[in-house]
């Protein structure tokens, strides 16, 4: 489940303006954290396992199986080049918390409809209401390994930010040179949404990739 209170509208980080500042054809990441001054944004881009199934779950509860989530803005699966298996990732009609519709990545798609295609398809999930509600495939994207590099992980679904509420406080913005060159550009689109928002972390994402691999860096020492 989310990490904090929901929001019933539009959040502020929703006017933020990060298409001026993406560059689609660059090969560097700059990962961000936000943080309100005046209140403190709990979402999480990345949150617990949520559950999912099909129809038999609704007379199961043992059918349903974990599943990682995220929620995701526009644009996400191609500033990290996650690659587009079949069908499409989410547009701006889609950002919407009526629209209930999922990417999922190929490890769900294989075990949800083996041997078929999962597009415009429908599944169940628990994640924002008591009751399991049906949300359409609507893309099928590769797997990441958002909890380790070593394993593959479980499979993934992908709900746009707004399907919850609008409240991803972290972000991913990609530059073509140098990440910290970006730095003062991003802190000013910030700024233009409310001076308030207080950047609390800032790195490239090969930052994020030697922490990852610190574990096996130590395993490897000591062989």
């Amino acid at each position: 489940s989310p990490l904090g209170p929901r929001s019933s509208g539009r959040g502020p980080f929703e006017r933020i303006p990060w298409r001026g500042i993406a560059i689609a054809q660059a090969s560097f990441l700059l990962l961000i954290g936000l943080l309100t001054l005046n209140r403190i944004e709990y979402w999480s881009m990345q949150g617990s396992p949520i559950r999912w199934g099909l129809e038999d779950a609704l007379t199961d509860n043992s059918k349903y199986q974990a599943v990682d989530f995220q929620l995701v803005r526009l644009g996400y699966f191609e500033a990290v080049r996650t690659p587009l298996i079949a069908g499409r990732t989410f547009a701006d009609a889609d950002n919407d918390p009526k629209r209930n519709l999922v990417v999922v990545d190929t490890f769900l798609a294989a075990k949800a409809f083996p041997n078929e295609s999962a597009l415009g398809k429908r599944i169940l999930i628990r994640i924002r209401t008591a009751e399991p509600e049906w949300v359409e495939i609507i893309g099928v994207v590769g797997h990441q390994r958002v909890t380790s590099l070593a394993e593959a992980g479980r499979e993934q679904v992908y709900f746009a930010d707004g399907f919850l509420g609008f409240g991803a406080n972290r972000w991913a913005v990609r530059t073509a040179g140098d990440p910290s060159q970006i730095a003062g550009a991003v802190r000013a689109a910030v700024a233009e949404v409310d001076r308030q928002f207080l950047i609390t972390e800032m790195q490239p994402a090969d930052a994020l990739m030697w922490k990852a691999q610190a574990g096996t860096r130590f395993s490897l020492m000591l062989i």
